[in-house]
């Protein structure tokens, strides 16, 4: 009886460019540039070296936008205003999809954002 061979796993294939990127089916492992979200050090931005998986296109992405914001009345005719405007690349096929998510981002920033300002206030 000879034995079947069993077909070879597809390998996806890893390289490391010349900047030290890892990179991998339309992703891409690159250095945040952003300082560190940690509740900690939100007021001295502390910068930590921090790998992020960054998406890749194959063509020229489109881009979808949202932008949401609210007025507070903080009182004795005083008010502020709180806005976010997220635009994410995507491909022109995704964009309904992107647009849900770039206005879900926007709107849960303001929302917390003036959920800070209303405790702020308060204390």
């Amino acid at each position: 009886m000879s034995q079947e061979k069993k077909p070879k796993k597809a390998v996806k294939k890893v390289a490391k460019s010349k900047d030290n990127q890892i990179k991998r089916a339309g992703v891409i492992t690159v250095l945040s540039h952003y300082p560190s979200q940690d509740e900690s050090e939100k007021e001295t931005e502390v910068w930590k070296e921090k790998r992020i998986e960054a998406k890749t296109f194959e063509s020229e992405p489109a881009h979808a936008g949202a932008k949401f914001g609210l007025t507070l009345n903080i009182g004795n005719y005083e008010s502020i205003r709180v806005d976010a405007t997220v635009t994410l690349p995507c491909y022109p096929e995704e964009i309904r999809a992107a647009l849900e998510d770039a206005f879900r981002i926007a709107e849960s920033t303001v929302k917390a954002e003036v959920k800070d300002i209303k405790r702020d206030r308060r204390n």
